[in-house]
């Protein structure tokens, strides 16, 4: 189900009026994201397919737990990007419907709610940058050093095809002569 189908039901339900259940949330947020996974957008992670979103990012209910984030502060995260997520969206659409250009101006709100998310969470996010490296610098420092090989390899292999041509270029115009030498 698309994002639009999903937000044209939630609004049909009045679901976004009264309390919200968790479960729905949760489900909503999931297929969000699946859906999310073939707009191309940057960041979005695909892998493992037999995770279900919330917990490829780690944000699941029981992933959180795990992480002694209670049951109802969970609840309120799940709550919160669904709601904010869908609010502004709607909220948007709505006060730059009659306008000739809301495309471009939803592309300018856009950029800059998206410049503003990365202010917020600037150092945030340079520490889940600096988590990642740290719990995969092995892997990439592996794959590092596996490039740095095949490129030496590849620098190998030039140099003896250089010193290949460069040999096959002396014996063809020994050749050469021998044949004109030959023709007199």
């Amino acid at each position: 189900m698309n994002y639009e189908k999903r937000i044209k039901d939630l609004a049909r339900n009045n679901i976004t009026r009264t309390k919200l259940n968790p479960k729905v949330v949760e489900t909503w947020l999931n297929e969000t994201l699946t859906d999310a996974g073939h707009l191309e957008i940057p960041g979005v992670i695909l892998q493992p397919e037999s995770q279900l979103p919330l917990m490829r990012y780690k944000i699941h209910k029981n992933q959180l737990l795990v992480d002694k984030v209670s049951a109802d502060s969970t609840a309120r995260i799940h709550r919160a990007l669904f709601v904010y997520s869908l609010g502004f969206y709607e909220m948007l659409q709505k006060e730059i419907s009659h306008s000739p250009n809301r495309n471009s101006i939803q592309n300018s709100v856009w950029k800059v709610f998206s410049i503003l998310l990365e202010y917020c969470c600037k150092t945030n996010y340079q520490m889940l940058v600096r988590g990642l490296q740290i719990e995969h610098g092995a892997a990439i420092a592996k794959e590092e050093e596996r490039f740095n090989e095949y490129q030496e390899r590849m620098v190998e292999s030039e140099n003896k095809l250089k010193s290949e041509v460069g040999m096959l270029h002396g014996d063809n115009e020994r050749m050469s002569k021998e044949i004109e030498e030959l023709q007199r």
